[in-house]
């Protein structure tokens, strides 16, 4: 039989745990150097554009990435916007092939 005493202790026990997990954090600011495959924002106003692609095979599958299209836009200093539009293939050894 349950007395409902369970979950009602099982809130208490998360809502504890969370509240020691946030006494014990410690506040953090994001600052260089970022963690980013682009270490330097691009300029205010200038843009960058790349074309790319990747191919990865395997004895049971074969994966076609491209072309892919990234685009990086400086949208005021210090602020970076990023976008990236691929196209993929995935094909699986004994069914069809897929894209998008």
């Amino acid at each position: 039989m349950v007395t409902g005493r369970e979950p009602r202790a099982a809130r208490l026990g998360t809502l504890l745990l969370l509240v020691a997990a946030g006494l014990a954090s410690q506040a953090v600011q994001a600052g260089p150097p970022f963690l980013t495959d682009d270490p330097e924002p691009v300029d205010f106003r200038h843009g960058k554009a790349y074309v790319f692609s990747a191919y990865d095979r395997s004895s049971g599958a074969t994966g076609i990435q491209g072309p892919a299209l990234e685009f990086n836009l400086g949208a005021s200093p210090g602020l970076q916007l990023h976008l990236v539009v691929p196209w993929a293939w995935n094909r699986v050894r004994g069914s069809g092939t897929h894209s998008g």
